[in-house]
């Protein structure tokens, strides 16, 4: 993730979108470095299969700001 680590190294600058990709722990240090809270992380699977929780490991898949400094996660089980 190059940008991840232009980020991390000061280079550029955060916006909630830079976090598609990344696994969700890359997407918590990166938006907690920046200002962004992450007020609740939703899980995406297929229809009608049990949701089992979610780890570090997981991919962002979307994200849904709240407001300036508050967003939402959507993850997804890598393959």
């Amino acid at each position: 993730m190059e940008f991840y680590k232009q980020y991390l190294e000061g280079k550029s600058s955060m916006r909630h979108g830079d976090v598609i990709a990344c696994t969700l722990l890359e997407a918590r240090e990166a938006l907690s470095k920046a200002g962004i809270h992450i007020e609740e992380v939703l899980v995406a699977s297929p229809p009608f299969s049990e949701n089992s929780g979610y780890d570090e490991s997981f991919r962002v898949i979307g994200i849904r700001p709240t407001d300036d400094k508050k967003v939402k996660l959507i993850v997804c089980k890598p393959l």
